[in-house]
């Protein structure tokens, strides 16, 4: 089944939410997306009254199935009515690292919290990040984020971001019970509801608690589950490659990538089994947070 976006007229508004520093709303005609978007958006908070918003339209016209942003279109489909929907979330993220980068340093990373700290999982593209931190939610972690973590300069404080967490395929085998009730919108990733997992520890408070430890994870079947001590300058190497908007803001993030390799303990970790690897992060981060 996939996601209808309706008619030109669009009669639901969502929104407007705060996702990073981007303000943005949607609009959109048909009630069954926009129930889909309402839920996929609803970890976000919302704006600041009198903020201006990035807009947001799902139509469907005689081009076919389309996704506007500011009145411009991003995104025409003919023959695949959820793909605007999927783009749209991809954009929202782009716009809420693009907001966020004038005043902070932004790492591609999943993030979540426990006794009072927070574990950061910066990591490139397609290395299990999402089904590590979908892993530590469940057993009890509060959620900062699966996409990006924004660290302030001056005082090296977090700012969450809430949206969904994005399941591949790949992942959908080891954490079945994460399967959203309408899991057949999007068929080739699942949006799952950070708060709503069995056993999860909710949203992370605003504001984050502060992070003791730095995990760079890497997944190969039947690896055994280690955790191995990086020097803060190797820490610093890896953070820099998921930094977004690197190098050209490489001057004012290099110093606060320092900084936090030097206040934060940094591992690598090994993982096979997922439980396994939730519980190496949680045993090293309350060493860190005692």
């Amino acid at each position: 089944m996939s996601v209808p976006v309706g008619s030109a007229a669009a009669s639901h508004r969502l929104g407007p939410y705060l996702a990073l520093d981007a303000v943005v709303e949607v609009d959109v005609a048909d009630a069954r997306a926009a129930a889909y978007l309402r839920r996929a958006l609803s970890g976000l908070p919302p704006a600041p009254d009198g903020a201006r918003a990035v807009a947001y339209r799902l139509i469907s016209d005689d081009r076919g199935h389309v996704l506007e942003r500011n009145g411009e279109p991003v995104l025409v489909e003919p023959d695949r009515p959820w793909l605007p929907a999927a783009y749209l979330l991809w954009h929202l993220n782009r716009d809420a690292v693009a907001a966020t980068l004038p005043r902070a340093t932004v790492l591609h990373a999943a993030a979540a919290s426990w006794a009072g700290a927070t574990v950061l999982l910066p990591a490139p593209m397609e290395t299990g990040k999402s089904t590590l931190v979908t892993g530590l939610v469940r057993a009890g972690f509060a959620y900062v984020s699966d996409e990006a973590v924004a660290v302030d300069p001056a005082t090296l404080t977090l700012t969450r971001y809430p949206k969904p967490i994005g399941l591949d395929p790949g992942s959908w085998p080891v954490l079945p019970a994460a399967r959203p009730a309408d899991a057949d919108v999007l068929p080739e990733q699942w949006l799952v509801d950070a708060p709503g997992l069995p056993g999860s520890g909710g949203i992370a408070p605003d504001p984050v608690p502060p992070a003791r430890l730095v995990v760079l994870a890497s997944y190969a079947p039947g690896t055994q589950t280690r955790l191995e001590p990086m020097t803060p300058g190797s820490a610093v190497l890896q953070m820099a490659r998921s930094c977004f908007g690197w190098p050209g803001t490489a001057r004012r993030d290099l110093p606060v990538l320092a900084r936090l390799a030097e206040t934060v303990r940094a591992v690598r970790l090994h993982r096979g089994e997922l439980d396994e690897a939730v519980a190496a992060v949680r045993a090293a981060l309350e060493e860190e947070a005692a």
